[in-house]
């Protein structure tokens, strides 16, 4: 193609056609922002660096993993017999979490802060515990009995 085909071309583009050079500028910073969007949500169901492990019976689909003997890296838990619904963060993720009956969360790299949520669904005085494990020992945890009650928890030594 010919250097008048490329300039003609590029003269069709959104932020390219006047050629003043802020406006490029901005169509650069602009494209490359929905670039970005586009690659993230793509890849976005591909991070497995948190599985879940229950005590209930698995949903069809769902991941879950085995239980090793003796628990190698951080995990958090959320111990309750109802339903209830939270979210868990760690390194620069944050994801929403529910379930009904106790649940485990392997947590494959967890930067410097882990923290998890969790609120009953339900109004019952069933106590809630969040938890928040490194190789099996419990070094954060917090519970609830209130109707609806929240119980949250984070840690630093993760």
């Amino acid at each position: 193609m010919s250097e008048e085909g490329n300039k003609s071309f590029i003269k069709k583009i959104p932020g390219f056609r006047s050629g003043t050079w802020w406006k490029m500028l901005l169509a650069v910073i602009g494209y490359g922002f929905i670039i970005l969007l586009v690659v993230g949500l793509l890849f976005e169901g591909s991070d497995q660096s948190a599985t879940s492990q229950s005590s209930s019976t698995p949903n069809a689909g769902a991941i879950t993993a085995v239980k090793t003997q003796v628990p190698t890296g951080v995990q958090v838990q959320v111990i309750y017999p109802g339903k209830w619904s939270g979210a868990l963060g760690y390194g620069s993720n944050i994801k929403t979490v529910d379930g009904t009956g106790s649940k485990t969360f392997d947590i494959s790299d967890p930067g410097y802060v882990v923290s998890i949520n969790a609120q009953k669904q339900d109004d019952s005085s069933n106590t809630l515990t969040v938890q928040i494990l490194k190789k099996g020992k419990v070094i954060a945890s917090e519970s609830t009995t209130a109707a609806y009650g929240v119980a949250m928890t984070s840690s630093t030594e993760v």
